[in-house]
């Protein structure tokens, strides 16, 4: 019941009730006191916000404006700051697999396994010289 006559005088305020409605509101203001003191509560804080008013900042969409070509500006010239730490670890997994293959392959991580030297023989040597 409370609820109900709660939301029936704040729809007073914003709406207009019918005949039955306005009944019910005028006896439950004449039987309850709690609800009179609520309609003063509503009228007043209605009344404090139709009082309040937004100064208006000139400068304020200027800002906006200068703070997104900023934005814009630094987001364009961080891109390799950005991406630097992705792009060094998909190289470390790169380098790990392959040290790892070799490893596998070739029994050892020696200088010359690794670039792909130890198998080779004098005649190959030539044949990169040519």
């Amino acid at each position: 019941m409370k609820q109900e006559l709660l939301e029936l005088l704040a729809k007073s305020l914003d709406e207009q009730l019918t005949a039955g409605e306005v009944t019910q509101l005028e006896e439950a203001l004449a039987d309850y006191a709690w609800l009179r003191e609520e309609r003063v509560k509503l009228l007043q804080m209605r009344e404090l916000l139709g009082q309040w008013t937004v100064s208006v900042n000139p400068g304020f969409t200027d800002g906006v404006m200068k703070a997104i070509e900023t934005e814009k500006e630094m987001t364009s010239s961080s891109l390799f700051v950005r991406l630097f730490p992705k792009v060094a670890v998909a190289c470390l997994i790169f380098l790990a697999v392959e040290l790892t293959v070799i490893y596998i392959t070739e029994g050892s991580l020696s200088t010359d396994a690794i670039i792909g030297l130890e198998d080779l023989s004098v005649e190959d040597d030539f044949t990169f010289v040519e």
